[in-house]
């Protein structure tokens, strides 16, 4: 009996915890049943622990965990496939990223070549331009040289009248004076200083130590080459003024003086040459300097023959031929330059206006040392000279 009761109670026990488990498995099925997609549902493989055969052989507990197993293996499979899902994605973004870089490519290999295009034709329009320009610039150069004649011309005629004017102006006036020239009269009265400080200094030494002279009679030797040297060169320029006056005058037939006088400078009868004879004047200024050699080539040896073999002294050659260039630029201005050589007595008064004393103090005249120099004859003092008193 006691054993009936026991066996009774573990039965009922065991039904209650069956009850238990098959209430907690129509659970945790309704559970799976909830969240399981049809999708799945359908492609779910049967399982081969839960067939129909197998089902009513099977306790809850089993048939709940064979569907836990099939719930986990297909979990896994899900994940798998979404794995490889992933890398497909990954795969299929590089593809259309190099696809991508694949068009770009061929739209930077399309600019390219658009780009050599138009370089190509660039260089064509430059190689246009280049020529454009070397037609330009050899234009411009011809334009440039042709306006430079033009200006030439301009200037040439603009000066020329200016000239003429100038030249009616300035003939024969001293007081307007070409700043411009070299040789003016105030640069000749400096050249004519200097050559009184320096040549004439060591040519008046060299007389008296090397020719034993006594100092008055080698400055009186020195003065008398210095009045012969312009003395020729005046001869010299009023003929050879004479001589172009011929040339230029005489072609046109009248306004020159038949037989001029030597010593005289040639005058013509009219006026209207008057421009023309400035000219003249000018050029023989200008040219001045291409006639010095000559004139000194023709007169040293007679100024130095008297002396005797002085022709090989390069001290007095040197003093004469100074005096024979700086004479000849006095000569040939207008109007000349004049050496003032005094023609008092000695022992007359000492013009202190004009002159300087030499080594000596007083009022009376000894003899002349070096000549005072005027603008023109009796014209105004440019340089005093030297003379030596009692």
């Amino acid at each position: 009996m006691t054993e009936d009761v026991k066996s009774i109670g573990k039965r009922k026990k065991h039904d209650i915890i069956s009850d238990l488990e098959v209430n907690g498995t129509f659970k945790w099925l309704h559970w799976l049943d909830r969240n399981i997609t049809p999708v799945l549902e359908k492609s779910m493989p049967p399982d081969p622990k839960f067939t129909e055969s197998s089902q009513s052989t099977l306790s809850p507990i089993e048939i709940a965990k064979s569907i836990w197993e099939r719930n986990q293996r297909i979990i896994r499979e899900r994940q798998d496939l979404l794995v490889i899902n992933n890398n497909h994605s990954r795969e299929i973004a590089d593809l259309e990223f190099i696809i991508k870089k694949s068009e770009e490519m061929e739209k930077v290999r399309m600019k390219i070549s658009n780009l050599r295009t138009r370089c190509s034709d660039m260089k064509g329009e430059i190689e246009s331009l280049k020529n454009y320009l070397t037609k330009t610039t050899e234009e411009v150069k011809s334009l440039k040289k042709s306006l430079k004649i033009t200006t030439e011309e301009k200037d040439y005629w603009i000066n020329r009248m200016s000239c003429i004017a100038g030249k009616q102006l300035r003939d024969n006036n001293p007081e307007i004076t070409d700043l411009s020239d070299p040789n003016r009269p105030l640069k000749l009265a400096d050249k004519f200083s200097e050559l009184y400080d320096n040549q004439w200094t060591n040519a008046i030494e060299y007389l008296q130590k090397s020719k034993q002279m006594s100092e008055e009679l080698a400055i009186q030797h020195l003065s008398t080459l210095a009045k012969e040297c312009y003395t020729f060169c005046s001869k010299k320029a009023c003929s050879q003024l004479q001589h172009l006056q011929r040339i230029v005058f005489m072609a046109a037939g009248d306004g020159v003086t038949s037989r001029p006088d030597d010593t005289k400078e040639p005058t013509i009868s009219t006026t209207k040459f008057v421009a023309e004879m400035k000219t003249l004047k000018d050029t023989r200024k200008e040219c001045a300097y291409l006639a010095e050699q000559y004139l000194i080539k023709d007169l040293l040896p007679v100024l130095l023959k008297p002396t005797g073999g002085e022709h090989q002294d390069a001290i007095m050659t040197e003093y004469i031929s100074e005096c024979i260039a700086l004479c000849w630029t006095m000569v040939v201005q207008d109007p000349p330059v004049e050496l003032y050589w005094p023609q008092s007595e000695k022992g007359s008064t000492i013009d202190r206006d004009k002159f300087n004393l030499y080594t000596k103090s007083g009022t009376r005249l000894n003899h002349v040392v070096w000549p005072a120099l005027q603008l023109y004859n009796h014209g105004p003092l440019l340089k005093k000279g030297v003379v030596q008193a009692l």
